[in-house]
């Protein structure tokens, strides 16, 4: 897919509507990295940029709208085009195809055909390249830093990269910030990978992320909260104490 369509596509996407509609106002807009990592993703500096901008009324910025519609039509795709978009059956990921389906069909004309199906078939496609558009909310992070995005998203030979994008200046920003020791320079170095991603418009375009959060009953005891989300489901070392004290309100939970 050109640069110029995944630019349209990505443009005419209203993120905030779709934090606020699809994951239900539990999370923030997309960014390529953590949110505010990079400076020049910070919340502060995304709402001057183009994808993120809003109307003086608040709404999806019709700057946006209108370069996206350039941009097709100078790739070639004047009166829009039809495809495919491969997704599983259930959840957020399921709501996330059919809402931006139709964002597309109503921006740019866009006839996408929304193929479902369950999540090993969806893996197996994604793994071969077998596809045109896939829509996923699952991409979980392991670890609490930008070099994890990095790994799933832009290793070579890897599921979420089965193009195999890269650039020679990406390669070498990424070689550069496993080396480095010193944080602001290697914020630094995230922040040209950002700039980067901006011009090139690779496979992966973020539109939001989710946020996750619960309640905790005081009789679990020895809960303690999970760095990631591949963690959550990790109860061997818990156990429930129906005698447990307790805690007088405000004090928060201890394990």
């Amino acid at each position: 897919m050109m640069t110029q369509v995944r630019t349209a596509l990505w443009l005419v996407i209203d993120q905030e509507e779709l934090v606020e509609k699809i994951l239900r106002g539990n999370g923030t807009v997309g960014t390529h990295f953590h949110v505010g990592f990079a400076p020049n993703e910070s919340v502060e500096a995304l709402y001057e940029l183009p994808g993120y901008r809003r109307n003086p009324d608040g709404t999806k910025s019709q700057a946006d709208l209108d370069e996206a519609r350039r941009l097709l039509a100078e790739a070639g795709y004047p009166d829009g085009f039809s495809g495919t978009i491969t997704t599983i059956l259930t959840g957020c990921t399921a709501t996330s195809a059919q809402w931006v389906s139709q964002v597309w069909k109503n921006e740019l004309n866009l006839e996408m055909e929304i193929e479902s199906s369950d999540v090993a078939t969806l893996y197996s496609k994604w793994r071969s390249n077998d596809y045109e558009v896939i829509i996923s909310c699952g991409s979980g992070i392991i670890l609490p830093d930008p070099s994890d995005i990095l790994n799933q998203w832009y290793g070579m030979d890897t599921m979420r990269n089965s193009g195999n994008w890269t650039t020679t200046e990406f390669d070498r920003l990424k070689v550069a910030q496993a080396k480095e020791l010193d944080p602001d320079k290697r914020e630094q170095l995230f922040t040209e990978m950002v700039d980067l991603l901006r011009a090139e418009v690779p496979h992966f375009m973020p539109t939001g992320w989710i946020h996750a959060g619960g309640t905790l009953d005081y009789r679990v005891r020895n809960y303690h909260v999970p760095r990631t989300i591949q963690m959550i489901h990790k109860l061997d070392h818990m156990w429930w104490d129906e005698n447990a004290e307790k805690p007088p309100i405000g004090t928060g939970y201890q394990p």
